[in-house]
């Protein structure tokens, strides 16, 4: 192999150059791929670099979660005049441009360029690529769509009122009039909502369950993959949760007398929903719903989209949604609402089941969005083995309605003695329910993480 730099080959001295090598790998893939070499010098002197046990591993993760689309160049440690070299071959990429560090950029003789909006726009159209629900599955029949889940969306839709009524039950030009035909061909976006076997096509289109003995995610005690359609993996995913969890527990008595599950049904379908919707399918991961011993975790391939921050998730903020066609055919279905409010309804689902407040996370070391419900207070207090006294329900039932309370709050509601009242939330905090906040006459007692 030379060793001479072009518009297909570069060379690097060493690993600490592992920024230069990510652009490089991008800019590769956006035009015809070729190779880096690392160990060796601008003049083409092997001078060669250090390989440990990971080091490879080490290189494939930050190229992977630094370029988008993630790129997996094939990497091997080769001896070269008794030194090694490690050699990237980078293949062509069909989805361009390919950014590294969030900047789209291209080969360009020997050195790597950033792209302008205009050229980005135009190798868009050009390869037809834009979204990935959007591209086209030449090799997929439209007779592969299910016949009973067409069925199935257009009575929900009809229902609705969003689809007209025909003399047939399902109209032969349906998914075209959902958008999901293009120049002829069934769309990806297509074979995911309606497809027999839509993992069969894209292995991503499955969804992974499991119930964990433990706070780490090692041991498991149920297993489940979820395949199917999308509207199949969502019902899959929410029944999967219901259960794994104690479907009801009773607290109060009289007409204060009320039953929860350990999580709202409503908020972790709406999560289950949001996952399928707006997940990467770009990326090659699954959806995953992890159940641990005192949260429920849903994680998502990809992170937010530009324009989407964690902190907008928690307040009204604009519907910006990765995959436009499958939300809208999910609104057509009453699964989602395009108003930019699952979040907010998740928040507050939550907070009618005594639940504290959800919580959003992005983990860029994963490229993955996470969000985690929290077990409900009153399945914690059980877990802890405590008896929830009459005035600790009222106090959490007080919580749950007004965000907050205080010991006044209690002891003028049920006539009893701060001293009392201050006890009974003292005790709810030790058990992990409550935390308190704040000191003197401004003190007040909120669900436990909900001050966070």
């Amino acid at each position: 192999m030379s060793s001479q730099e072009s518009q297909t080959h570069e060379c690097k001295r060493s690993l600490a150059e592992w920024r230069e090598i990510v652009e490089t790998v991008a800019a590769l893939a956006t035009v015809d791929g070729g190779t880096i070499e690392v160990g060796i010098d601008p003049s083409g002197r092997v001078v060669g670099c250090d390989v440990g046990k990971h080091t490879l591993e080490d290189l494939a993760n930050k190229i992977h979660q630094n370029t988008d689309p993630s790129q997996a160049p094939a990497l091997t440690a080769e001896t070269r005049d008794g030194r090694t070299v490690i050699v990237l071959r980078v293949a062509e990429c069909t989805d361009k441009p390919v950014s590294a560090f969030g900047v789209p950029v291209k080969r360009v003789g020997r050195s790597n360029r950033r792209l302008s909006m205009a050229e980005t726009r135009q190798m868009l159209a050009e390869t037809g690529v834009g979204r990935w629900e959007d591209r086209i599955c030449e090799d997929v029949a439209p007779d592969e769509l299910s016949a009973d889940a067409l069925a199935q969306f257009a009575d929900r839709a009809q229902r609705r009122l969003l689809l007209p009524a025909p003399a047939e039950a399902v109209p032969s030009d349906l998914p075209a009039r959902l958008g999901l035909v293009r120049e002829g061909h069934l769309t990806r976006a297509a074979v995911a909502l309606f497809g027999r076997e839509p993992s069969r096509v894209f292995p991503q289109l499955e969804l992974r369950c499991a119930v964990f003995a433990a706070d780490m995610p090692v041991d498991f005690r149920d297993l489940e993959v979820v395949s199917g359609t999308l509207f199949s993996q969502i019902e899959g995913a929410v029944q999967f949760v219901c259960k794994n969890m104690r479907r009801s527990i009773t607290i109060g008595a009289g007409p204060e007398r009320e039953e929860f599950p350990e999580y709202s049904v409503a908020a972790v379908r709406e999560v289950m929903t949001n996952a399928v919707c707006h997940r990467d399918y770009g990326c090659a991961g699954h959806v995953q719903v992890r159940i641990l011993p005192d949260r429920l975790e849903v994680w998502s391939p990809g992170l937010l989209v530009p324009g989407i921050t964690v902190e907008a998730l928690r307040g009204a903020h604009r519907s910006l949604p990765r995959n436009p066609l499958m939300a809208r055919v999910l609104f057509w279905a009453g699964y989602i609402e395009q108003w930019g409010t699952g979040t907010n309804r998740v928040i507050v689902e939550s907070g009618r089941n005594l639940c504290p407040p959800p919580e959003f996370v992005e983990r860029p070391e994963t490229d993955s969005f996470v969000v985690v419900l929290h077990k409900s207070v009153v399945a914690r207090a059980r877990d802890a083995g405590s008896d929830l006294g009459e005035r600790q329900v009222a106090a959490l039932l007080h919580v749950r309605q007004h965000g907050q309370v205080s010991t006044r709050v209690l002891s003028e509601r049920f006539g009893v003695h701060r001293h009392t009242a201050r006890r009974d939330l003292a005790e709810l905090v030790d058990a992990g329910i409550l935390e308190a906040v704040g000191a003197g006459r401004g003190a007040h007692y909120v669900f436990a993480g909900q001050a966070r």
